[in-house]
């Protein structure tokens, strides 16, 4: 009997001790805005954008003017799901925090061209060159809205500077083709 109640008494010790330490220990920190862009990252590699995207918009909840997490959120929405507006609205924050971020404007001017607004998208791919002279996909963006508006002989001039700029920009060898049947196509030759 009197083993009976020191076993209850040294394991009610036991587990007292036990939530005294836990009672006792700090609460784990509260996660920061780069944990947040390191998980959104993590998901995004692993092709889950929809959480990814959660998690970048935590980190802008914790950090309002985190110009990286906007930029990464444009992207999920971008590439994988297709919210060409959320995207823009993305982008277009992290210019508002980095005017001289020439690759938001080169990568909101291809949401514009995806939304077909080739003025904005070609004003955005200026505005790239403006700030990176050698920013090829510039160059490409702006062939890219000469050839959605018909203008075959510009787009084909934008490529060519593209090329100049990273000759082996593959679509801009491969539109230039392209715009260069449609040129011959439409003068007849």
């Amino acid at each position: 009997m009197f083993l009976n109640k020191f076993k209850k008494t040294s394991s009610i010790i036991l587990i007292l001790s036990i939530l005294a330490t836990i009672a006792c220990s700090e609460p784990a920190p509260e996660p920061d805005a780069a944990t947040y862009i390191e998980n959104g990252d993590s998901l995004f590699n692993e092709a889950r954008y929809i959480e990814a995207v959660a998690e970048y918009t935590k980190a802008i909840e914790l950090n309002p003017n985190s110009e990286s997490a906007y930029m990464k959120r444009a992207d999920a929405y971008t590439v994988h799901l297709r919210r060409y507006e959320k995207s823009i609205e993305d982008y277009t924050k992290a210019i508002q925090i980095n005017p001289n971020n020439d690759n938001a404007y080169s990568y909101r001017a291809l949401n514009y061209l995806s939304i077909e607004n080739y003025d904005l998208a070609i004003k955005d791919g200026e505005k790239a060159l403006q700030i990176n002279p050698n920013n090829a996909v510039g160059y490409y963006i702006i062939g890219k809205g000469h050839y959605g508006r018909g203008e075959y002989q510009k787009a084909i001039d934008k490529y060519n500077k593209s090329l100049e700029t990273d000759p082996p920009y593959t679509p801009a060898i491969i539109d230039k083709e392209i715009a260069e049947r449609m040129l011959k196509e439409t003068s007849g030759k």
